[in-house]
Protein backbone atom coordinates (compact mmCIF):
# COMPACT_ATOMS: atom_id res chain seq x y z
CA UNK A 1 0.00 0.00 0.00
CA UNK A 2 1.39 3.48 -0.64
CA UNK A 3 2.14 6.01 2.25
CA UNK A 4 -1.68 7.21 3.10
CA UNK A 5 -4.06 4.48 3.73
CA UNK A 6 -6.93 5.84 1.71
CA UNK A 7 -5.04 6.03 -1.36
CA UNK A 8 -3.64 2.20 -0.47
CA UNK A 9 -7.49 1.20 -0.28
CA UNK A 10 -8.32 2.39 -3.42
CA UNK A 11 -5.21 0.20 -4.86
CA UNK A 12 -7.02 -2.66 -2.72
CA UNK A 13 -10.11 -2.37 -3.67
CA UNK A 14 -9.41 -1.72 -7.47
CA UNK A 15 -7.21 -5.27 -7.02
CA UNK A 16 -11.04 -6.77 -5.94
CA UNK A 17 -12.06 -5.48 -8.95
CA UNK A 18 -9.92 -6.58 -11.45
CA UNK A 19 -9.86 -9.99 -9.78
CA UNK A 20 -13.42 -10.08 -10.34
CA UNK A 21 -12.38 -9.06 -14.06
CA UNK A 22 -10.17 -11.86 -14.48
CA UNK A 23 -11.58 -14.14 -17.76
CA UNK A 24 -14.88 -12.49 -18.43
CA UNK A 25 -14.63 -11.53 -22.36
CA UNK A 26 -15.80 -8.85 -24.09
CA UNK A 27 -18.49 -10.30 -24.81
CA UNK A 28 -19.35 -11.94 -21.55
CA UNK A 29 -19.55 -8.36 -20.13
CA UNK A 30 -22.38 -7.12 -22.64
CA UNK A 31 -24.42 -9.75 -21.79
CA UNK A 32 -27.49 -8.68 -20.07
CA UNK A 33 -29.19 -11.71 -17.85
CA UNK A 34 -33.25 -11.58 -17.57
CA UNK A 35 -34.71 -9.21 -15.22
CA UNK A 36 -31.57 -6.91 -15.20
CA UNK A 37 -31.10 -3.56 -16.80
CA UNK A 38 -27.39 -3.45 -16.98
CA UNK A 39 -24.15 -5.64 -17.55
CA UNK A 40 -20.73 -6.03 -16.39
CA UNK A 41 -19.79 -3.28 -18.59
CA UNK A 42 -22.46 -0.93 -17.84
CA UNK A 43 -21.58 -1.33 -13.72
CA UNK A 44 -16.93 -0.99 -14.76
CA UNK A 45 -18.43 1.93 -16.88
CA UNK A 46 -19.94 3.42 -13.59
CA UNK A 47 -17.62 2.88 -11.13
CA UNK A 48 -15.14 4.66 -13.64
CA UNK A 49 -17.45 7.50 -14.18
CA UNK A 50 -18.72 7.67 -10.65
CA UNK A 51 -15.42 7.96 -9.01
CA UNK A 52 -14.07 10.56 -11.19
CA UNK A 53 -16.82 12.68 -10.45
CA UNK A 54 -17.20 12.14 -6.75
CA UNK A 55 -13.09 11.71 -6.03
CA UNK A 56 -11.20 14.02 -8.48
CA UNK A 57 -14.58 16.24 -8.97
CA UNK A 58 -14.51 17.43 -5.34
CA UNK A 59 -11.07 18.59 -5.63
CA UNK A 60 -12.00 19.99 -9.62
CA UNK A 61 -9.26 18.03 -11.32
CA UNK A 62 -11.92 15.45 -12.75
CA UNK A 63 -11.44 14.77 -16.15
CA UNK A 64 -14.13 15.20 -18.91
CA UNK A 65 -15.57 11.75 -20.47
CA UNK A 66 -17.19 12.14 -23.70
CA UNK A 67 -19.49 8.79 -22.90
CA UNK A 68 -20.56 9.61 -18.99
CA UNK A 69 -23.71 9.44 -19.82
CA UNK A 70 -23.46 6.09 -20.63
CA UNK A 71 -23.12 4.94 -16.89
CA UNK A 72 -24.56 7.71 -14.64
CA UNK A 73 -27.28 6.25 -12.40
CA UNK A 74 -30.55 5.31 -14.04
CA UNK A 75 -28.57 4.54 -17.80
CA UNK A 76 -28.96 1.01 -19.29
CA UNK A 77 -27.21 -0.32 -21.84
CA UNK A 78 -30.35 -0.98 -23.83
CA UNK A 79 -30.83 2.79 -24.39
CA UNK A 80 -27.47 3.63 -25.38
CA UNK A 81 -27.09 5.66 -28.74
CA UNK A 82 -23.52 5.98 -28.60
CA UNK A 83 -20.48 3.54 -28.90
CA UNK A 84 -19.20 2.15 -24.97
CA UNK A 85 -15.62 1.96 -24.18
CA UNK A 86 -14.73 -1.46 -24.37
CA UNK A 87 -13.87 -3.73 -21.11
CA UNK A 88 -10.27 -3.76 -21.87
CA UNK A 89 -10.25 0.17 -22.39
CA UNK A 90 -12.17 0.31 -19.16
CA UNK A 91 -9.78 -1.19 -17.19
CA UNK A 92 -7.00 0.98 -18.78
CA UNK A 93 -8.46 4.05 -17.43
CA UNK A 94 -9.27 2.61 -14.12
CA UNK A 95 -5.62 1.50 -13.71
CA UNK A 96 -4.12 4.95 -15.08
CA UNK A 97 -6.89 7.05 -12.86
CA UNK A 98 -5.96 4.66 -9.16
CA UNK A 99 -1.77 6.09 -10.44
CA UNK A 100 -3.65 9.68 -11.41
CA UNK A 101 -5.75 10.48 -7.87
CA UNK A 102 -2.66 9.55 -5.65
CA UNK A 103 -0.34 11.82 -8.05
CA UNK A 104 -3.29 14.43 -7.46
CA UNK A 105 -4.37 13.80 -3.89
CA UNK A 106 -1.26 13.31 -2.13
CA UNK A 107 -0.67 15.47 0.55
CA UNK A 108 -4.28 17.22 0.06
CA UNK A 109 -6.76 14.62 1.45
CA UNK A 110 -7.86 16.50 4.65
CA UNK A 111 -8.18 19.97 2.96
CA UNK A 112 -11.42 21.68 2.24
CA UNK A 113 -12.96 20.24 -1.16
CA UNK A 114 -13.71 22.64 -4.45
CA UNK A 115 -16.59 21.28 -5.35
CA UNK A 116 -18.50 18.94 -1.58
CA UNK A 117 -20.36 15.84 -2.95
CA UNK A 118 -23.32 15.55 -1.71
CA UNK A 119 -25.64 12.51 -1.43
CA UNK A 120 -29.01 14.43 -1.54
CA UNK A 121 -30.09 14.72 1.31
CA UNK A 122 -27.81 12.12 3.23
CA UNK A 123 -24.94 13.51 3.60
CA UNK A 124 -22.01 15.64 2.15
CA UNK A 125 -18.85 15.03 1.51
CA UNK A 126 -16.45 17.86 2.62
CA UNK A 127 -12.78 16.51 1.88
CA UNK A 128 -11.44 14.25 -0.81
CA UNK A 129 -10.46 11.74 1.93
CA UNK A 130 -14.52 11.65 2.61
CA UNK A 131 -14.95 11.23 -1.13
CA UNK A 132 -12.89 8.37 -1.08
CA UNK A 133 -14.37 6.62 1.88
CA UNK A 134 -17.67 6.64 0.09
CA UNK A 135 -16.62 5.84 -3.42
CA UNK A 136 -14.53 2.53 -2.03
CA UNK A 137 -18.22 1.53 -0.51
CA UNK A 138 -19.78 2.09 -3.82
CA UNK A 139 -17.30 0.41 -5.72
CA UNK A 140 -17.08 -2.52 -3.35
CA UNK A 141 -21.13 -2.42 -4.01
CA UNK A 142 -20.79 -2.73 -7.57
CA UNK A 143 -17.79 -5.08 -7.55
CA UNK A 144 -20.12 -7.19 -5.93
CA UNK A 145 -23.01 -7.13 -8.46
CA UNK A 146 -20.02 -7.89 -11.13
CA UNK A 147 -19.23 -11.23 -9.28
CA UNK A 148 -22.97 -12.12 -8.80
CA UNK A 149 -23.73 -11.15 -13.06
CA UNK A 150 -20.33 -13.64 -13.50
CA UNK A 151 -22.94 -16.48 -12.46
CA UNK A 152 -25.35 -15.85 -14.82
CA UNK A 153 -23.15 -14.89 -18.14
Amino acid sequence: MTKDYALGHIQLVRGLLFKALENVTEEQAKVIPTNFNNNILWNVGHIYVSFEHIVLGSVGKAQKIDWADLFVPGSKPAEWTKEAPTLEELKGLLQEQTSRVAEVLEGHLDDQAENPFKLGELATFTTARECISFSLFHEGLHVGTINNLKKLV
